[in-house]
């Protein structure tokens, strides 16, 4: 189950078992166990779980006690998939502009996962299309976009982090509640 999912339902943590349910309305369905999906690292499962969390960004943690194989205690954090995050997302350092450059959150940092290149993306309009601008190794550019828009319009813009494998980012939902649709287009050198 998807990380995003997953906190869209309630949890309810027992010794070593976590298991949800999501809820709708005044009702709650469709209960399931997930403590096969939390398996730290591909490793040893959690052994007496005592308590879970989330921090300001919502992401969600675990506690695992270590009572039940005598280890010292662990907080684990739930790692979402690259494609459920959002650069500079809700809660999180927003884009920043200055004359030297601008800067995004560090989503290796923040997420555990391996990007290898941010991509920024520009569209003319809020709901796009957006066409990527730029692409490098670090959460900056330096100098930012030399394009200006013309008089009485602007831009919009958005940061993708992308792995290795080719995987971005969510780009997020317009304010409609659609997706936000990237061009497929290379980006310039």
């Amino acid at each position: 189950m998807a990380v995003s999912a997953l906190k869209k339902r309630i949890l309810n943590i027992r010794s070593s078992r976590i298991s949800s349910r999501a809820r709708c309305s005044e009702s709650e369905s469709s209960a399931g166990d997930r403590t096969s999906e939390l398996v730290p690292n591909g490793g040893s499962p959690i052994a007496w779980l005592t308590s879970f969390g989330t921090d300001a960004r919502g992401e969600i943690y675990v506690v695992d006690g270590g009572l039940g194989n005598g280890n010292i205690g662990t907080i684990f954090k739930i790692v979402p998939a690259l494609e459920e995050i959002e650069v500079s997302g809700m809660g999180a350092r927003q884009l920043s502009v200055s004359a030297s450059g601008w800067s995004w959150e560090n989503v290796a940092a923040m997420s555990s996962q391996p990007i290898s290149e941010y991509r920024v993306y520009r569209a003319s309009a809020p709901s796009g299309p957006f066409e990527c601008v730029h692409a490098g190794p670090a959460f900056t550019w330096s100098g930012g976009d030399p394009a200006v828009p013309a008089s009485g319009h602007a831009y919009y813009y958005i940061v993708a982090g992308v792995n290795e494998w080719g995987q971005e980012t969510n780009s997020g939902w317009g304010t409609d509640g659609s997706a936000r649709s990237l061009s497929g287009a290379a980006c310039p050198p």
